[in-house]
């Protein structure tokens, strides 16, 4: 699987910064609110952004979802 080869070469809090900016340019383009992601995919309040403070990492299940709430795939978050 790509999206683990490239996750793997990174730091922990270089992963964590990729995603949220990946998927912060990802709602900006489809008009949508880290919030309404969360409450679509069942995520607790704020944890998208706890990604951004390197306090939490998100996992693949929770990416899994984050994708399919905003129609992408898992890679397109994990992109470099």
């Amino acid at each position: 699987m790509l999206f683990i080869a490239t996750l793997q070469r990174r730091t922990r809090k270089e992963n964590k910064e990729m995603v949220y900016d990946n998927l912060k340019n990802i709602c900006k383009e489809k008009h949508i609110t880290f919030q309404e992601i969360e409450t679509v995919a069942e995520l607790g309040s704020g944890c998208i952004s706890r990604w951004k403070d390197g306090k939490v990492s998100p996992n693949i299940d929770t990416l899994k979802k984050i994708a399919n709430v905003i129609g992408v795939k898992v890679a397109d978050l994990v992109k470099e």
